[in-house]
């Protein structure tokens, strides 16, 4: 499964700046997956992951206990 990124949902405040985003990642547990899912949550924004978990990584378990964060295997 290739990494994929795609905004599902997101909301601008005043000054037109992202004020919050629901984002995609499939291909979560790979690379890229795995180090902008902590940098999305970490500024407050959701995660929706998707991941075979074909090579058995374990890089987002940090992440797991995140309300803000929800796994799809």
């Amino acid at each position: 499964m290739d990494d994929m990124i795609g905004i599902i949902e997101g909301r601008f405040d005043e000054n037109m700046e992202i004020a919050y985003m629901r984002v995609l990642i499939t291909g979560s547990n790979g690379f890229l997956g795995s180090v902008l899912t902590p940098m999305l949550l970490q500024v407050g924004h959701e995660v929706v992951a998707l991941d075979n978990f074909m090579y058995r990584q374990t890089s987002l378990a940090d992440c797991c206990a995140d309300p803000k964060f929800t796994l799809y295997p």
